[in-house]
């Protein structure tokens, strides 16, 4: 059987060439089998990490672990998780208890599909026949024999790990996020997702503060609103939705996709948000035109508001209204004499209510 040593620097010579890094050696950090095979990859001049964990008996990492990927653990379970999130094979070699137990979760959750296909070696096949009766298994109905085919046991490490390749890596497409609003504060949520071929907005919220800033805020919005595919809106409060209609004077022409509620209520609050403006804006230029001074402009008008009204998708929250179709335009089909669409008769009550409490 080939020692952990060699199984070690066998992977990470044949992996890590060039500055690349397509396989690293992942171990438990301790002493033993585990500290072969992470100075096996040290001795091949390649990286290693280490999930070590906090024991009685006070477990030190071994000092072959590459520094900078050597992690302490304090609950067992959290590690395995850490372990299985980033594993393409899993190479087992004889062990007591811990070993078992990370062998034969990590069985079950491949066995109820839990977790991904991933290829789990057995190193030392006479070991594992002795310890563990596979066929009493299968003959008393515990496992059925395609469980079997879950792991691979081996006599000869590097046939073993020659065979068995582990299933070719699919790089993550890169994605970054920005934010352009509500950092450092808690106003003007704006968060852009870009992925190669798509930018996502999620939330174009009206940032509330001092007239200076928060006219630098929202008439520039810090990115390009032509290259924007969709807007996701979490919901209708004016910090998160109210500068959309902005967003629609600078030529976006995409969609706006929230829950069916909050089509409803951002309809009302971006209309009243326009118009608030608006008539801000008359009263103040009345003061500022006896003073000599420019006049002041809203940030978008009553019309800026309608047109990015017509832009709103909803969709059904999961469990809800199941019945209905997927896409739900607020605007009906008909059309007023002024050429707008008209809103529903729950939405004009809304209006009117919204409207009533606003004069109080």
């Amino acid at each position: 059987m080939m020692s952990p040593g060699n199984s070690g620097r066998l992977v990470s010579s044949t992996c890590q060439i060039d500055g690349q890094c397509d396989y690293v050696i992942v171990t438990g950090g301790g002493p033993g089998i585990m500290e072969a095979a992470n100075r096996g990859a040290a001795d091949a001049g390649a990286k290693s990490m280490g999930l070590n964990i906090t024991l009685p008996h006070e477990q030190r990492p071994n000092p072959y672990i590459t520094p900078d990927l050597c992690f302490q653990f304090r609950y067992f379970a959290l590690r395995k998780m850490h372990f299985l999130l980033r594993a393409r094979a899993l190479v087992v070699f004889p062990g007591g208890f811990g070993t078992l137990d990370e062998l034969f979760e990590t069985l079950t959750l491949l066995q109820t599909g839990k977790t991904r296909n991933i290829t789990i070696i057995l190193m030392g096949q006479a070991f594992w026949e002795r310890l563990i009766n596979w066929p009493l298994l299968i003959e008393e109905g515990l496992v059925g024999p395609e469980d079997l085919a879950l792991f691979h046991l081996c006599r000869n490490g590097s046939a073993g790990l020659g065979s068995h390749q582990p299933k070719p890596w699919r790089p993550v497409r890169p994605m970054k996020l920005s934010f352009h609003g509500a950092a450092r504060s808690v106003t003007g949520s704006r968060h852009l997702l870009e992925m190669p071929g798509n930018r996502i907005l999620l939330d174009c919220g009206l940032f509330q503060g001092q007239r200076q800033e928060a006219d630098r805020q929202n008439r520039f919005l810090g990115f390009d609103p032509r290259s924007i595919q969709a807007v996701l809106l979490s919901h209708a409060h004016i910090d998160h939705s109210g500068a959309l209609p902005v967003l629609g004077k600078h030529q976006f022409r995409g969609n706006v996709h929230m829950t069916r509620a909050t089509v409803d209520l951002a309809a009302v609050m971006l209309e009243d948000s326009a118009r608030l403006q608006e008539n801000d804006c008359a009263y103040l230029n009345k003061k500022e035109n006896r003073r000599g001074k420019r006049c002041l402009q809203p940030f978008y008008e009553s019309r800026d508001a309608r047109a990015i009204i017509r832009r709103f998708v909803g969709g059904a929250v999961r469990g809800h209204n199941q019945g209905n179709p997927s896409r739900h335009r607020l605007l009906s089909r008909r059309r007023s004499h002024s050429g707008i669409r008209r809103h529903s008769p729950q939405i004009f009550r809304a209006r009117q209510q919204y409207d009533s409490a606003l004069l109080r």
